[in-house]
């Protein structure tokens, strides 16, 4: 059988996909304790938003309103909102980012995983996560 090469993604697209992947625990986490609250996944998703990134300074505060940023910069870390955010702010955002609508879908979404957003370097990706429920 014949494998096909792996696609190649544009620099911004793969360095969302490091984001991804060095906060997924975190984020299946945050998905599980969502659900262990009552929440199904088709309800909300979870978010990795670039705090420094100028194209998404609305959907920053409108999740994490007032927060100290600067505290975060001066502790050597990079500013990073890790969320779970209503199905409705994921309905927002589709209506300014073109196709993410079609990405975030529920239909899309394998049973069982979550839809995960990650919004930096200008752009989006969505990827699909398993929920880790915290121990009780």
């Amino acid at each position: 059988m014949m494998e096909r090469a792996p696609r190649e993604l544009n620099p911004d697209a793969a360095a969302r996909q490091v984001l991804f992947e060095q906060n997924r625990g975190y984020l299946e986490t945050v998905a599980g304790s969502t659900i262990r609250q009552g929440l199904r996944t088709r309800e909300f998703i979870t978010v990795l938003i670039d705090v420094d990134d100028p194209a998404f300074a609305l959907a920053v505060e409108s999740i994490m309103p007032g927060e100290d940023w600067q505290a975060v910069r001066d502790r050597g870390e990079k500013p990073l909102v890790r969320a779970a955010a209503s199905d409705a702010f994921a309905g927002v955002v589709s209506q300014v980012l073109p196709g993410l609508a079609a990405a975030l879908h529920p239909d899309l979404v394998p049973g069982g995983c979550v839809r995960s957003l990650i919004m930096a370097r200008r752009g989006f990706s969505v990827y699909h996560i398993t929920p880790q429920l915290p121990e009780e």
